[in-house]
C-alpha cells in the first residue's frame, strides 16, 4: 500500500511539474543562460534557479544569531568613539533595533527553488560555475572542472562554449600586472630603437594607434610579434569608420573628429541583477542609474545616448523590471542632464568613517525601518551608523568549498557562550584566538566567571564546550 501511495504521489507531482513548467516557459526561457556540458540532466526547476544567474538571491530564513552578532560587532566598533554619556543610549537603542528586526516576519522561502538548490548541492559529481568571459552559468563534471581550473579556461561566444588553451586565466589578479609589465618592457625597447608610432595610447594590453596607411599598421604589427615568440599580437583596424576600444566603448571616425558610443560585445548576455532577486531595492535602482550614467559618459551626443536608452529598456524588460520604474528613472536622469544639475553626492562631514552594520536582508519594509532607526540614532549620538543589507546569492550555496582546519576559524570572530547549568548567555567579539579569550573569561572580573562563582559557587574549568562561533570577521 505504501509503495502504491508513493508511486501515485510521484505521478501527480510529475503532472503538476509539467503543467507549471509549461506556464513559466511561456514567459521565461530557462535554457537561455545555462550551458550544461556535464553528464547530469538538469530538471526544470533546477534550470529555473540557474537561468537568472549565480548572483540571483532568493528569500532565506534570517538567523537571529546572525543579527545579534552583527549588532554586537557594530557596537564593539562604536563604543570607543562615543562619549560616556552616549554609550547607554547607543547600546539600548541598538538592542531594541536588533530585537525588532528579529521579530519581524519576512517572506517565506520558495520551497520549489530551495529544493532545486539542495538537489544541486547534493550532486557531488558536478560543479556549477560561470564562464571566464561573458556571463551565464556553466555546469560541468567535477573531474573536468578540476582539469579546466588548472589548465584550460572556458568562455562563451555566440551561445557556444570555447576553451582557452594559452595565456593567463581571465580574472586572475596577476593578469593585468603581468600584461602591463610585459608591455612596458616592449615599449621601452621600441622607444630606444625609434620604432614607436607618433600617436600611441595604451590601457593595460589594449593599444590605440593612428597610422598613415594599412601598410604602416601591418609593419608595426610585425615588429610587435617579433618581440616575443610565444606571444602573438593581433590588430583590429577600423571597419566602416568604427572601432571598439576599451570595455564598452566604440570609436567613430568622423574625419574631422572622433565620436564615441556604447559598444556591446558579442559575448555580452545582459545578465544583470534580476528584478525578482531578493535584495534591497536600492541596489536595483542603483543599477539602473549606474547603467544610465555609463551610457551618458560613453555617448558623445544625445542620439547615441537615446539609442543606448532604448537598448537598456529592452534589457531591463527581460530582467522583469517594471516599465514605469525604468521609464521614470530615465526621465529623471535626462531632466537632470538637460537642466545641468550637479550629481548629488553624500555630504562631506568632519566625522570619522561611518560604522557599518551588516545585516542579512529580510524584506524591504524591515529594511526601511532599520535604516530610519539607525539614521535617527546617528543624529542623537553624532556618529554615523550605516546599515548594509546583504542577501545570500545562489552562487554561494553552490560554490565548491574546501574544508579548513577548525583552528583557522578561531580568530577575529563573534562568539557565543551558553551556560550549561542555567539559561545565562553571553555574546562577545575578539580579535585574538578564541582560546585566549576563554581563559580570560575564567577570571572573576569577567561576567562569565562571575556567573559561575556567584550563582553556581563553582570555579570555571573546561569552558570550551560552552562556546560557539557566530560569525567570522575580516577587515576590522
Amino acid at each position: 500500500m505504501t509503495e502504491l501511495r508513493k508511486k501515485y504521489y510521484h505521478e501527480v507531482l510529475d503532472i503538476h511539474t509539467r503543467k507549471i513548467s509549461r506556464l513559466i516557459s511561456r514567459h521565461e526561457d530557462v535554457d537561455e543562460h545555462i550551458i550544461n556540458i556535464s553528464s547530469y540532466k538538469l530538471s526544470f526547476f533546477q534550470k529555473l534557479v540557474l537561468c537568472r544567474g549565480l548572483n540571483f538571491a532568493i528569500p532565506k530564513n534570517v538567523s537571529s544569531i546572525d543579527v545579534k552578532a552583527s549588532f554586537e560587532k557594530a557596537y564593539w566598533k562604536l563604543e570607543p568613539r562615543l562619549p560616556e554619556e552616549f554609550r547607554d543610549l547607543a547600546a539600548s537603542t541598538l538592542r531594541s533595533v536588533a530585537l525588532n528586526y528579529i521579530h519581524r516576519k519576512g517572506p517565506k522561502p520558495p520551497q520549489t527553488l530551495l529544493k532545486g538548490i539542495h538537489q544541486l548541492k547534493r550532486r557531488e559529481e558536478i560543479v556549477v560555475t560561470k564562464p571566464d568571459k561573458g556571463s551565464g552559468v556553466v555546469v560541468l563534471d567535477k573531474d573536468e572542472y578540476l582539469r579546466a581550473a588548472t589548465k584550460d579556461q572556458l568562455f562563451t561566444f555566440n551561445g557556444r562554449l570555447y576553451e582557452q588553451i594559452d595565456g593567463v586565466a581571465m580574472g586572475s589578479p596577476l593578469g593585468p600586472l603581468l600584461a602591463n609589465a610585459l608591455m612596458c618592457s616592449i615599449e621601452e625597447t621600441l622607444e630606444r630603437e625609434g620604432k614607436m608610432p607618433t600617436y600611441y595610447k595604451r590601457f593595460v594590453d589594449d593599444t590605440l594607434t593612428i597610422m598613415p596607411n594599412k601598410a604602416s599598421a601591418d609593419n608595426f604589427l610585425d615588429i610587435l610579434n617579433q618581440c616575443y615568440s610565444s606571444i602573438k599580437f593581433t590588430m583590429e583596424p577600423e571597419s566602416n569608420s568604427m572601432l571598439p576600444f576599451l570595455p564598452g566603448t566604440q570609436l567613430l571616425n568622423k574625419r574631422t573628429h572622433v565620436e564615441t558610443k556604447v559598444y556591446v560585445k558579442p559575448t555580452n548576455t545582459d545578465l544583470l541583477l534580476h528584478y525578482k532577486s531578493h535584495v534591497d531595492d536600492r541596489y536595483k535602482r542603483g543599477l539602473l542609474k549606474t547603467m544610465l550614467d555609463r551610457a551618458s559618459r560613453l555617448s558623445s551626443n544625445w542620439r547615441y545616448f537615446s539609442e543606448e536608452c532604448d537598448r537598456l529598456k529592452s534589457v531591463f524588460s527581460r530582467l522583469k523590471y517594471p516599465d514605469n520604474l525604468v521609464n521614470s528613472t530615465i526621465s529623471r536622469f535626462v531632466a537632470a542632464k538637460v537642466s545641468d544639475q550637479p550629481v548629488s553626492l553624500p555630504a562631506v562631514s568632519d566625522r570619522s568613517d561611518p560604522i557599518r552594520v551588516v545585516l542579512p536582508y529580510k524584506d524591504q519594509a524591515s529594511t526601511d525601518i532599520v535604516r530610519a532607526q539607525l539614521k535617527d540614532l546617528s543624529h542623537r549620538i553624532q556618529t554615523t551608523l550605516q546599515p548594509v543589507f546583504v542577501s545570500q546569492k545562489i552562487g554561494r550555496d553552490l560554490k565548491l568549498r574546501e574544508a579548513k582546519p577548525p583552528i583557522l576559524n578561531q580568530q577575529c570572530l563573534v562568539y557565543k557562550f551558553q551556560c550549561d547549568l542555567c539559561d545565562a548567555g553571553y555574546v562577545g567579539f575578539t580579535r585574538r584566538h578564541l582560546h585566549q579569550r576563554i581563559e580570560e573569561h575564567k577570571n572573576s572580573s569577567s561576567s562569565i566567571g562571575k556567573n559561575f562563582r556567584d550563582k553556581h559557587f563553582l570555579t570555571p574549568e573546561d569552558l570550551g564546550k560552552n562556546f560557539s562561533t557566530l560569525m567570522k570577521c575580516t577587515n576590522i
